[in-house]
């Protein structure tokens, strides 16, 4: 079970204050009650504190500005501040400079194709660290049929 400190309680003031004006599309319903459902599923599949405040504050950089980074740093620290930056896909400063609905639609597309770029070179690098880990564990546990071959294989499907 997650433990949650007070931490976790400053992260929800902070996400209420940054996305205070927010709400969802098309609905009146406050942009924290999303947040909130973010970070409880992180609590729910055992995530740590750390993983379920960066839950709260994902869209921050996106939805209230880029300025906000130093701040999360700050407050919650670099394991905190590095997810919420692997999240975002795009600044609230660069989603306002497009003006045109189409520049829009363009930006929103390349931001999306990145940002799965990003994700699919990060699950590579995570199958090999994965698949290093459980080779360690095999090879020092007199298995046999498992090592570096197991290893790139593994590397291979990314």
């Amino acid at each position: 079970m997650t433990a949650l400190t007070d931490r976790f309680s400053c992260a929800v003031d902070y996400a209420r204050i940054a996305h205070a004006a927010q709400f969802r599309k098309g609905s009146h319903i406050p942009y924290i009650y999303h947040l909130l459902g973010v970070a409880s599923l992180v609590i729910e599949f055992g995530g740590s504190e750390d993983q379920a405040i960066a839950g709260l504050l994902h869209d921050t950089l996106e939805d209230c500005g880029a300025s906000h980074e130093a701040a999360i740093r700050e407050q919650f620290g670099d394991a905190v501040a590095d997810i919420v930056k692997d999240c975002t896909d795009g600044t609230a400063e660069g989603k306002a400079s497009h003006t045109d609905p189409e520049a829009k639609r363009r930006d929103w597309i390349e931001r999306k194709l990145a940002y799965l770029a990003h994700l699919r070179a990060d699950l590579a690098g995570l199958r090999l660290r994965q698949a290093a880990q459980r080779a360690g564990h095999r090879a020092g546990s007199g298995k046999p049929g498992r090592g570096r071959g197991r290893v790139r294989s593994f590397y291979r499907r990314a």
